[in-house]
């Protein structure tokens, strides 16, 4: 395995979970943006319902009505005639063409002529914004332009659809303003509508008949012209035969000739009837039919046409007259029945009842669409404002950005107001324009201690094979809280038997002496690199046992100078030799070049980020100038984490254990005191690891029984409560 691309710092890389973790993590990653991003989500919800409440409000109410039509064949009994308006109703286009009646303008026009009462008229112009004096009421007539807007305002209005699919119900509908009007319009259309229906029928009973008649009166001249060609054709025969035997003066062929002639002249005042027929079709036989033959020299050559014509002739009538025959007889039965068979009859069976409720705004969807909107929006909104925070806000993103060691993260805890003011008298009147706090002047939950004994287990295990020593702990910027971490990561140490040494080498704006409890600042870093006073004249001891600190001893005008003096190297080879763990609380990075300098004379540098309060690019800009001077930097602490902000890890640790279980007996919780390490000697440095390891592993270790018990405060609060972290407000 190469080591080479191993975190910096000897960290191993975290094992993989399984897949119902991720998903998990995940779940409770979205559910964190929508947490933190719940003003912007609300904001979205209350700006989209109050639109719709405006839009509700300011909506003039539309109703709808109607009234229903059935359908149905004036006799019923005719199943032949139900099959026809079964067809009917199927056809698409047959209610095409009635909706397109009902709103047409004849149709409206029907419908206003039809309300006879002026109320109505007055009050659909009312309707369409138009004012009518009291005077002009008394004696109302309608204008045509006033008739020509109704018009086009009736037909917009008014509406035919089907009840159901396969029904033969219509709902014949009208929407308007005012519900009582709306009603009183779609029972007065019904009516008309019905009336047109009737007077259609009895056009279309009437148009058909009178087709029927005409076509029957062209069928009675046809047959009556082809029996005159027929009677003239067969004269023409019975001449020519009486021609050749008796002669032209027989009287029998005089009597004959003038029957031809008389045929002849009453077939020219037919030939329009007579050019209908099918014999007309042949030009040659037609014509013979037109002229008279009376001699033999005109009849012999058309002997042979004569006796085909008159059987053709036969045969036309005969189709003739069975053709007559039929539409005779279905005109009779048209009379018979008046045209029942061919009626759709339309009936109303539910007259058109006054609205309770409006059609629109539909209020209730209205609000819905609108949370629904509000909803998308303001998530949209939320991920988005998500996507553009290029701040730190949790331990993956300190890996994937950063690309360091993710040592922990540190939660924010909130005072009290009362609380909060009584520490910043206390520190405005030490002359600090920082407010500090520790857990001897108030109470804060447990889990911050814990926070900073894992960041302790993190920092403890990765120095396990390495002779690291002194650290430096630093920022991108200033309010990150490094002071805090420096101090309270010092007195973790400290607990745990490690000699542990804080030093401010923040010259420029000191503050380990407030955060401490210390009197004043007294002699310093500045005077050991100045002076050169040893380091029994600077060191200075704290109320936590194992942890002393060196002030900066004021502030000097060049402290990037004094930092680069060799002198600072020697004097931190020799707190090698007297202390475990060295803490340098430094400057920011971005803001001066201390940190840089002292990065690259002490073993590791521990940077710290807080939560969500810079971009990432300047912390990433701090790390590389770090780097620029052969720093190494052994690890990240993410600072003033909201609960809200890192909820897994709260929900997966924090929910599983009661704070009881890091209470002490005294407060009831029933919770175990911890053992403190034993007083006495100084034991080695591996046998204060293992101590660590002791009070992180459960009872009864096999590995860590035989270790010497932890020896106890002289107070009467044990470890956990005299030893306590302190925050930066």
């Amino acid at each position: 395995m190469n080591t080479a691309n191993l975190p910096p710092y000897g960290a191993k890389p975290a094992v993989e979970s399984h897949s119902e973790d991720h998903l998990e993590a995940n779940l409770f990653a979205y559910w964190h943006i929508l947490v933190k991003r719940r003003l912007v989500l609300l904001m979205a919800l209350l700006v989209c319902l109050g639109l719709a409440l405006i839009i509700n409000s300011m909506q003039t109410p539309i109703y709808r009505t109607g009234a229903e039509l059935v359908v149905e064949p004036k006799s019923s009994n005719e199943s032949n005639t139900d099959l026809q308006l079964n067809n009917l109703m199927r056809d698409p286009t047959y209610l095409m063409t009635q909706s397109r009646l009902v709103s047409s303008k004849k149709f409206a026009k029907r419908v206003l002529e039809t309300a006879v009462d002026t109320g109505i008229q007055i009050q659909m112009l009312e309707q369409a914004g138009r004012s009518i004096s009291h005077e002009r009421k008394k004696n109302f007539k309608l204008e045509d332009r006033e008739q020509e807007l109704l018009m086009r305002i009736f037909a917009g209005s008014i509406t035919l659809r089907p009840v159901a699919a396969g029904a033969r119900i219509f709902s014949l509908e009208v929407k308007g303003t005012q519900a009582d009007l709306c009603a009183e319009l779609a029972n007065i259309a019904a009516e008309v509508y019905v009336e047109m229906n009737h007077a259609a029928n009895i056009d279309a009973f009437k148009s058909r008949f009178s087709m029927t008649s005409k076509s029957l009166n062209e069928i009675r001249e046809k047959v009556k012209a082809s029996e005159m060609a027929l009677e003239k054709v067969a004269a023409e025969a019975d001449l020519l035969k009486a021609l050749k035997v008796f002669g032209e003066k027989y009287p029998d062929v005089i009597k004959l000739q003038g029957m031809i002639r008389a045929l002849s002249g009453k077939l020219e005042e037919s030939q329009n009837s007579l050019q209908l027929s099918q014999i007309a079709q042949r030009q040659r036989m037609f014509s013979i039919i037109l002229k008279p033959h009376l001699t033999a020299e005109e009849l012999i050559p058309v002997e042979s046409d004569l006796t085909n014509l008159k059987n053709l002739l036969e045969q036309e009538i005969e189709t003739n007259r069975e053709i007559y025959n039929s539409i005779y007889k279905r005109l009779q039965e048209m009379e018979l029945a008046g045209g029942a068979s061919l009626w759709v009859d339309i009936k109303v069976i539910e007259p058109a009842a006054i609205p309770g409720r409006p059609i629109q705004p539909n209020k209730k969807m209205n609000v819905l669409l609108s949370l629904v909107i509000g909803a998308f929006i303001g998530l949209a909104l939320a991920f988005f404002l998500e996507y553009l925070d290029s701040s730190l806000r949790s331990l993956e993103d300190v890996r994937a950005h950063l690309r360091v060691n993710a040592l922990g993260i540190i939660p924010e805890v909130e005072f009290e107001t009362a609380d909060l003011r009584e520490l910043q008298d206390k520190f405005h009147a030490e002359g600090s324009s920082r407010v500090m706090w520790s857990t001897s002047d108030l109470k804060i939950p447990l889990y911050v201690a814990e926070a900073y004994r894992i960041i302790r287990t993190n920092f403890v295990f990765g120095a396990v094979d390495k002779s690291l020593r002194i650290f430096q702990v630093t920022s991108a910027v200033k309010g990150e809280g490094k002071t805090t971490t420096t101090v309270n990561l010092g007195i973790s140490l400290a607990q745990v038997g490690l000699k542990v040494l804080l030093i401010d080498a923040d010259m420029r704006r000191p503050s380990l002496h407030h955060a401490l409890r210390l009197p004043k600042e007294g002699l310093g870093l500045q005077h050991v690199l100045k002076e050169g006073l040893p380091l029994e004249a600077v060191v200075q001891k704290t109320k936590t046992e194992n942890l002393q600190v060196i002030t900066s001893g004021g502030i000097p005008e060049h402290p990037a100078e004094l930092l680069s003096a060799p002198v600072l190297t020697a004097f931190l080879n020799t707190l090698r030799e007297v202390f475990d763990v060295v803490l340098i609380d430094s400057p920011p990075v971005i803001s001066v070049a201390d940190a840089p300098i002292i990065a690259s004379r002490v073993d590791g540098t521990i940077l710290v980020a807080r939560s969500g309060y810079i971009p990432r690019r300047l912390s990433i800009q701090a790390k590389k100038a770090i780097e620029a001077v052969n720093g190494k930097i052994i690890g990240c602490v993410l600072n003033s984490v909201a609960a809200s902000h890192h909820p897994y890890y709260y929900y997966r640790y924090y929910s599983d254990h009661s704070y009881g279980y890091y209470g002490s007996e005294a407060n009831g919780a029933g919770g175990k005191k911890r053992r403190s390490p034993i007083q006495g000697e100084r034991v080695s440095s591996l046998e204060k690891l293992k101590l660590v390891f002791q009070s992180l592993l459960p009872k009864g270790n096999a590995r860590f029984e035989n270790l010497p018990p932890q020896p106890r405060h002289s107070g009467s609060r044990t470890e956990t409560e005299t030893s306590t972290p302190t925050m930066t407000v």
